[in-house]
């Protein structure tokens, strides 16, 4: 016996003609009640009553309706695609030409219900060339509880490598060369009855300095007179850095003396590294001048 069926809204009795039907609702699974939850346009179809949703016809689709359960809370009806397939749905969202209650009684068929048992996976193998990795895994065959079997086919799956170089720190000092002064020995500044005329009271100290890993980052020349130290940064022109030492004041060292004071040249890169080279200048106080 078959009887064809409405998919309506619960407890709307849809209007006569194809289409027909307000709100439907689609049931939730596992009661053979037929509990049901809202849904907007669709009615969801189970393979059991007390299994899985398998899909969801529209309200007012015409179904063919072939048996119920004992209770008559669920219709069996027959699928859409596969008109040898039998699917359920719950009565309450069903509305028959003719009463729903003269179908025959049956149960579900739970080998429709798909329980996968024994699953036999291959070994995987890889190679790799020239950065590439190729992973081959063969098919799943999966048994089901009526003892059919089914294989997925085998699949290949492909990965490029990455390659991260990271480069070795800088830890190479600059190159300091032809580090030396304009004037090796200079005089103090003049003083009030004191002059030393046209001697020279400054030297210009320079050097050449390169770094083709970080570059140079500063190069200075530093010293100390009588525990007070000194230094200047030194300007670039091209690869060559400058600056100048003096002029000094009168009585920077002890009067009628002189002294030899060591210059330390040092050249920073840009990775911190440095190196340093001395020269030095012989400084005169301002009473050498008169003796």
């Amino acid at each position: 016996m078959r009887i064809l069926a409405w998919i309506l809204g619960i407890g709307v009795i849809a209007a006569v003609g194809f289409g027909a039907g307000a709100l439907a609702q689609t049931a939730t699974s596992g009661s053979d009640e037929g509990d049901v939850v809202a849904s907007a346009d669709v009615a969801a179809i189970y393979d059991c009553p007390s299994g899985s949703q398998l899909d969801e016809y529209p309200v007012g689709s015409r179904v063919f309706a072939v048996a119920r359960t004992e209770n008559g809370a669920w219709i069996q009806i027959r699928d859409f695609d596969a008109p040898g397939l039998r699917n359920w749905i719950p009565a309450r969202a069903l509305e028959g030409d003719t009463d729903l209650a003269a179908l025959p009684v049956t149960v579900c068929d739970e080998s429709n219900v798909v329980q996968v048992t024994t699953t036999t996976v291959a070994s995987t193998t890889s190679t790799s060339q020239a950065g590439t990795t190729t992973t081959t895994i063969s098919g799943d065959t999966t048994t089901t509880s009526d003892g059919s079997t089914t294989t997925t086919e085998a699949g290949t799956t492909t990965t490029e490598a990455t390659t991260t170089t990271t480069e070795a720190p800088d830890t190479t000092p600059p190159t300091l060369v032809q580090v030396g002064v304009s004037e090796n020995k200079i005089w103090e500044e003049d003083t009030d009855g004191l002059t030393c005329g046209a001697l020279p009271r400054e030297s210009v100290v320079s050097g050449i300095a390169i770094d083709d890993e970080s570059g140079i980052a500063s190069v200075r020349a530093s010293w100390n007179i009588e525990g007070t130290p000194g230094s200047v940064t030194m300007t670039p022109s091209g690869n060559l850095y400058s600056g100048t030492f003096g002029p000094f004041p009168y009585l920077t060292i002890p009067d009628n003396t002189d002294q030899i004071v060591d210059i330390t040249v040092t050249a920073r890169d840009g990775a911190g590294n440095q190196s340093s080279v001395q020269t030095a200048v012989r400084l005169h106080s301002t009473g050498t001048c008169f003796g």
